[in-house]
């Protein structure tokens, strides 16, 4: 399976499956590189293709997009969950809960996982930054 910012950035055409599989090859001898810092060293891309990839990609990710990742919760779940949080506005999570779609730790696994995904692409942001 190849990397989700790679294959975002093949099917915009900013970059080929060779640069992907290059930046991948480096990334196995330096794991401590992410693949858009690799893809950016090497010119294959501008910092601002990759700022707007990487919103795109990961700063956007969702709750209820990540239990159905997860399989803790189906799409009829996630709607019907949805349309009660238009009119009560409590939080999504609270509502699966009391739903009984999923657990208290499912979901705080899930912010976890969400606020890593949100970390990651901020620290990555301030990095190039200061390459840039």
């Amino acid at each position: 399976m190849l990397h989700q910012l790679g294959q975002t950035l093949i099917s915009r055409g900013v970059i080929t499956q060779a640069q992907l599989h290059e930046a991948l090859r480096i990334q196995e001898q330096q794991p401590q590189l992410r693949v858009g810092e690799i893809l950016f060293s090497l010119g294959h891309l501008n910092f601002g293709q990759l700022d707007a990839i990487l919103v795109e990609v990961h700063q956007d990710i969702r709750i209820g997009q990540l239990l159905l990742m997860r399989e803790f919760i189906t799409h009829k779940e996630l709607e019907q969950a949805l349309l009660r949080q238009e009119q009560s506005g409590e939080k999504l999570g609270e509502i699966l809960i009391q739903l009984g779609a999923c657990t208290q730790s499912q979901i705080a696994r899930i912010l976890e996982e969400q606020r890593r995904f949100r970390e990651g692409y901020d620290e990555l942001w301030r990095t190039l930054r200061r390459i840039n």
